[in-house]
């Protein structure tokens, strides 16, 4: 063949493969590279194009249509009337605000259907009439509120339902009703803040194997949710504000120290068992501040109401909810513990605690606080817990901590503030426990998460040495500067979820060496972090999660990496199963729970399938597949003239099945950056000598024989 005949081949592949996109999302998109047959083919890739609206002009027997990261804000009646063989429906991340009723009435055949990353409020009762025979349906990180009674009646097939991070604070006894198939239930990062007893006892309990209710708002489980939760293989309770009173004593005598989620009740109060675990929180001590308690035992210790707030309290003293509209002034000056909560008080002025220097814990929380004034806290050296929560504040004042060395529980959230000073949290080196979540914070990058920041600075935990949790989700973080996290030695949990995260460089997290926990769930992932994690401290890292990224490929060196984590979760990212995931297939065994997690979202021909029951021969390369199927007329006399005139020239060896075009006496061309020597694409624009070299579109021996 002459170098002429041969250039233009090698120019037609790339043209072809540079005009693929497009034909995915047309009337021509039911191609699919694995097809034997085009018009077989049923699956369309319309994502991240700026579409506004459903498309209207795709083939009619279309059975996966994907529409993620579009700007569709509103489904319509009649969005998916020709569309009526779709088994799986991708919307997630669009703007969806409204799904008129009856949406997906004629979509009787679907199996999956993702809603996450969307902006729904509330799921009216007939939402899903007609999905009978849904059994994926993911609702995550939207803004959901209510859930209308029948929503979920018509969806008896439903095994996994997600609604974590959404801002469901009920969930009502006919909620779940008809899904007695129902296996897997995420409800966490909500507000709910009643355990859902009945709701889940009408479910199939013997069904279900995953539940999740972390970061809500519960502060206590009655007793016959133990019996609930002990006849579900995965759950998960962590993170929420229980309150280890009297009303905790029935579940706390069921305990018995055979189920994981024993370990995850850490009280949040009362002030006399906080953050112990429930599990060890002697019986005599889960007391009411109330005069009659809702559970007693003959040793149940009660406490007074007038005397617990007056010049006859001990060292605790609790002046909780009592109308109080100033500090009290003339309680015991030795007093360690002064509970203000649930009061009326507007204004904190330096006197108010000038005579009580002794306190170790003071709560301010749930008044009205919107002023506090230069050194309130003046003097309270051995201060340790500080709550603030749930005030009127909108500014601080700069030396507000000043003095403060031995606070090591912070909590201002829920407040108004719009801003803080730079060096506001200087000589808090013992601070181990920060609460800034659902403020108004824009000018300054923190521990805060339900805010707006959108990137971290590397000065920004200056001084803060002994933090040991810090949590940053929901926010709309999309970069962090190398050396953010340089002075946060002690860190064990990171959590940065729901952001808009894309890369994780090597550099960010490597002093972190103590960390145990990293949470990067829900954000634009789409590296694997090997370097990054390979930088931490392995053998202390206990939990990873990389869920609901866009994470396609793992590197073989992700397996052992993973397999040192006890608990993984890399589920719900479009994996794609080809040749890239081949080593890491290779090493799979079936030991680790995050073989399981990992389900193809491409080639077309594997979408659906799990990773771990791939036959290898099927990880193949997309490349050249998707060039054969649309080789024209012309290009197949151009592939039979360039044969005929093989004589004349160096030889070129063409395949049966075009799988590749091999030159005999050439090497191939590596693509710079690859990350393997199995990783090739076509040169863009070659120098005279590439010109001559480069003829392989993939790794000689990978093509099907």
């Amino acid at each position: 063949m002459s170098n002429k005949a041969r250039r233009m081949l090698v120019l037609l592949l790339i043209i072809l493969k540079e005009a693929g996109p497009t034909a995915a999302c047309s009337s021509s998109c039911s191609w699919s590279p694995h097809c034997s047959r085009i018009d077989s083919c049923t699956w369309c890739d319309c994502s991240s194009r700026g579409l506004t609206s459903v498309p209207q002009d795709l083939p009619t027997n279309i059975t996966y249509l994907n529409l993620r990261g579009n700007s569709i804000t509103t489904l319509n009646q009649s969005d998916f009337l020709r569309y009526r063989s779709l088994t799986r429906l991708d919307i997630h991340t669009n703007r969806i605000s409204m799904i008129h009723n009856k949406t997906f009435r004629n979509l009787t055949s679907l199996i999956t259907l993702w809603l996450n990353n969307n902006q729904l409020t509330s799921l009216p009762a007939d939402i899903f009439v007609g999905l009978g025979n849904l059994e994926d349906l993911d609702l995550a990180s939207n803004n959901i509120h209510s859930i209308e009674a029948g929503t979920f009646i018509h969806t008896t097939k439903l095994r996994r339902l997600e609604l974590q991070n959404n801002n469901i604070s009920t969930i009502t006894a006919d909620t779940f009703g008809n899904l007695l198939q129902l296996q897997m239930l995420k409800l966490s990062h909500n507000n709910i803040n009643t355990f859902p007893l009945e709701a889940l006892s009408n479910l199939n309990i013997s069904s279900l194997s995953e539940l999740t209710l972390d970061n809500n708002q519960l502060e206590t489980l009655p007793l016959m949710a133990y019996d609930i939760l002990a006849s579900i293989s995965t759950v998960n309770i962590d993170n929420n504000p229980w309150q280890c009173d009297c009303r905790m004593a029935p579940f706390k005598q069921k305990m018995n120290g055979s189920y994981e989620f024993e370990d995850q009740i850490r009280c949040d109060g009362p002030a006399n068992v906080r953050w112990q675990y429930l599990r060890n929180v002697n019986p005599e001590d889960l007391i009411c501040e109330k005069t009659t308690p809702v559970y007693s035992t003959p040793s149940t210790k009660h406490t007074g109401p007038t005397a617990a707030c007056s010049s006859s309290c001990s060292s605790d003293c609790d002046c909780s909810s009592r109308g109080l509209t100033s500090v009290p002034q003339d309680l015991p000056t030795d007093i360690t513990t002064l509970l203000l909560y649930n009061n009326t008080i507007t204004i904190l002025s330096q006197s108010d605690f000038s005579r009580y220097r002794s306190l170790t814990w003071l709560d301010l929380r749930s008044n009205q606080i919107s002023i506090i004034h230069n050194k309130t806290f003046h003097g309270l050296t051995s201060l340790g817990g500080l709550h603030l929560s749930d005030n009127h504040l909108t500014t601080l004042p700069t030396d507000i901590f000043e003095g403060l060395g031995n606070l090591w529980d912070l909590r201002l959230s829920s407040n108004q503030l719009t801003s803080l000073a730079a060096d506001i949290f200087v000589g808090l080196g013992n601070l181990q426990y920060l609460y800034l979540y659902s403020n108004q914070l824009t000018s300054l990058e923190l521990y805060l998460h339900f805010n707006q920041l959108t990137s971290l600075p590397a000065g920004i935990f200056v001084g803060l040495g002994n933090l040991e949790e810090l949590r940053l989700y929901r926010n709309d973080i999309h970069s962090i500067e190398a050396g953010t996290f340089n002075d946060t030695t002690k860190l064990r949990t990171l959590d940065l979820q729901n952001n808009n995260i894309s890369t994780i460089t090597a550099d960010i997290l490597g002093n972190l060496l103590q960390l145990q926990t990293l949470k990067l769930s829900h954000n634009n992932i789409n590296t694997f972090p090997v370097e990054a994690l390979s930088n931490l401290n392995i053998s202390a890292l206990s939990e990873l999660r990389l869920y609901s990224n866009q994470l396609e490929t793992l590197p073989v060196m992700a397996y052992d990496i993973l397999a040192s984590i006890s608990t993984v979760n890399i589920d719900n990212n479009p994996w794609q199963c080809d040749c890239r995931m081949a080593p890491f297939k290779q090493r799979m065994n079936g030991s680790y729970p995050f073989e399981d997690q990992i389900r193809c979202a491409g080639p077309a021909n594997l979408t659906g399938q799990y990773l771990r029951d791939v036959n290898p021969e099927d990880l193949i390369s997309l490349l050249v597949p998707r060039l054969l199927p649309r080789l024209n007329q012309q290009m197949q006399l151009l592939v039979a003239a360039a044969a005929k005139d093989a004589a004349a020239g160096p030889q070129v060896t063409v395949q049966e099945n075009v799988d590749e075009l091999v030159d005999n006496q050439s090497q191939t061309a590596a693509a710079p950056g690859a990350d393997s020597p199995h990783h090739y694409e076509p040169l863009r624009n070659p120098s005279s000598q590439q010109q001559h070299t480069y003829t392989s579109l993939m790794p000689y021996g990978s093509q099907g024989n």
